[in-house]
């Protein structure tokens, strides 16, 4: 979920005293303790290579539309509205890949 995402970093960055971000900044639902089956390795980059929001959303619906071929199953997937979506990919100029990779998945 985009807002989710969104709420995650914000809060990152507010909460956080450091130059750069830990493990033991995030929340307790995506950090998992060493050990667990579940854990991945996470590479947290300092403050100053971050992207902004616009620039996340952007790399997750470029990949995530080429998967898809129609807003719907778009919007489905990434739990948004058919709208936004629609907007999304019109905001960044993504027409052209929606649906690309669909057939060869």
């Amino acid at each position: 979920n985009i807002r989710e995402l969104e709420n995650i970093i914000e809060r990152l960055f507010n909460l956080t005293e450091d130059d750069f971000l830990k493990i033991r900044d995030l929340p307790h639902y995506i950090y998992k303790e060493e050990g667990s089956s579940a854990s991945q390795k996470l590479d947290l980059l300092p403050a100053s290579n971050i992207l902004t929001l616009e620039e996340y959303e952007r790399q997750i619906f470029t990949h995530a539309c080429q998967y898809y071929p129609s807003y719907n199953q778009l919007s489905h997937a990434l739990g948004i509205t058919h709208k936004t979506a629609a907007k999304k990919i019109r905001k960044y100029g993504l027409e052209h890949l929606l649906g690309k990779k669909y057939q060869n998945t």
